[in-house]
């Protein structure tokens, strides 16, 4: 006769109860393993203000699907986003964290994501392991750069020509600034004077220059962006200018512009040169330009943003040592613009 009493029925639940847990632990023992790539996540120094993000590879390399049963992230400048838990894990495949390092003060930032492991059992999400992902960062102060101009006119400029300003980069801060990379756009910019990367001590300036040389007539416009390491948005400068054409309907000043090297104060720190020109002959003539090369065979390039109205110019901008040949257009009140007058020469003791 077969015993149905409580002793029997004692008997089952204890034999259900390690069959299950007898599953369990196959189960458990069969688990898949994650790697992460990289094993933990270092930012680095990251500007106040800005941030950084590191894509972070989970890849199950076990033999059996495994699951992500729960994500936590510690500390509160870190974000963590790219899967929702439980996120189940085929082996062989993986998935992407996305991690982002927003720091709010300057020092050091220790923190971690806890992910739960464990497996799928009968629609029920087990969590049988936890796994400590590190992360680390530095906060920094932020770069305070500035630049004088900060928006850089060229004006009109005649086609074949340049024209070049000099631009003063300035720290203001307390640190100092790492800049990593300068970049130009606009094709008829460029500039000249920064070696990246570089270094500008707090309450240091740096000077560099910017030209345009129009290749077509119209108005162009373009930025320099200077990118600061550890993230920083830098600084941007605006620069804008209008190409004129060139033409030989009006009559340049005459051959035999003047051209003499003129000391003011007696000082090589303060030479100059005096130039001086009769007028054009051509009517409706608005005023005039002037151009320099430095050397023969070199193209002129402008000095002047907008037309001189009188008959002289001095120039301070020389260098002892150095040769410099000059020439005048002069331009109508269309825009149009002569050819080069006569050129005058100006050797600088």
């Amino acid at each position: 006769m077969r015993d149905t009493g409580p002793q029997a029925t004692r008997w089952l639940r204890v034999f259900l109860f390690l069959a299950f847990t007898g599953i369990a632990a196959s189960t458990a023992h069969a688990q898949g393993k994650f790697v992460f790539s990289p094993a933990a996540a270092n930012f680095g120094n990251v500007e106040i203000g800005s941030s950084k993000t590191i894509q972070v590879i989970i890849k199950n390399i076990g033999s059996t699907s495994a699951v992500l049963t729960r994500e936590n992230v510690v500390g509160d400048m870190y974000t963590a986003r790219g899967f929702t838990p439980p996120k189940a894990i085929p082996p062989g495949t993986s998935v992407v964290m996305s991690i982002t390092f927003e720091p709010t003060k300057t020092g050091s930032v220790p923190g971690s994501v806890i992910l739960g492991s464990g497996v799928s059992f009968f629609g029920r999400d087990i969590t049988n392991a936890l796994i400590n992902y590190s992360l680390s960062g530095t906060g920094v102060p932020a770069a305070t750069l500035d630049a004088t101009p900060i928006n850089v006119a060229f004006g009109s400029v005649p086609v074949g020509t340049s024209i070049s300003k000099s631009v003063q980069l300035m720290n203001y801060g307390t640190k100092t600034a790492m800049i990593a990379s300068a970049s130009v756009s606009g094709a008829c910019f460029s500039t000249t004077g920064l070696t990246m990367p570089m270094a500008l001590p707090a309450g240091s300036t740096k000077s560099f220059t910017l030209k345009f040389a129009p290749t077509g007539t119209g108005t162009d416009s373009g930025t320099i962006t200077l990118k600061t390491f550890f993230g920083g948005s830098g600084l941007t400068l605006n620069m804008s200018g209008t190409g004129i054409k060139a033409t030989g309907k009006i009559s340049p000043p005459p051959t035999g512009t003047g051209g003499s090297p003129a000391t003011q104060g007696g000082s090589p720190a303060t030479r100059s040169v005096a130039l001086s020109w009769d007028a054009s002959t051509s009517s409706n003539v608005v005023g005039y330009y002037v151009y320099r090369a430095t050397s023969t065979g070199t193209p002129y390039a402008i000095l002047v943003n907008s037309p001189i109205s009188g008959l002289n110019y001095t120039d301070a901008t020389v260098q002892p040592g150095q040769t410099y040949t000059y020439v005048v257009t002069a331009v109508n009140s269309a825009g149009e613009e002569s050819a080069h007058s006569g050129s005058a020469t100006a050797v600088i003791p």
